[in-house]
């Protein structure tokens, strides 16, 4: 199956992982210790296959991932949590599972701290809440 795969950088370490199940496939990110995401395809088989702009800048430290998806609007959203220079960033899913930053990101957190973990929670009404 090509195991390990790599992450398209220097050095660093796999910090946080995050499986997504959206309605366009199967998708497998990693936060690595060097400020990046990267991306990858999950085939049936479970081989990984980079994605195009694979890894993504996220800080300094993107240890904490989350994933949101809105069935109604068909949108899927990641959201990374840095944790050594604070703020979330957030970014959209595209069709192909690579990500685009959303508007406004990083977002910030409170001054000298690091978020240390992350839960998008849904509500009632189908709206969702990242809390961290």
């Amino acid at each position: 199956m090509g195991s390990p795969f790599s992450l398209g950088t220097g050095p660093g370490s796999p910090a946080g992982l995050l499986y997504a199940n959206n309605y366009s496939g199967s998708y497998l990110y990693v936060g690595d210790t060097n400020g990046t995401v990267a991306a990858f395809s999950v085939a049936p088989g479970g081989a990984l296959t980079a994605l195009s702009g694979s890894p993504f800048p996220a800080g300094f430290a993107p240890v904490n991932l989350a994933w949101s998806y809105n069935s109604y609007a068909g949108a899927s959203f990641l959201y990374a949590a840095d944790f050594s220079g604070g703020g979330i960033y957030g970014f959209t899913i595209d069709s192909n599972g690579a990500l685009t930053p959303v508007a406004g990101s990083p977002f910030a957190t409170a001054p000298n701290s690091a978020p240390a973990a992350m839960v998008v929670v849904a509500g009632a009404t189908g709206g969702r809440t990242l809390a961290v």
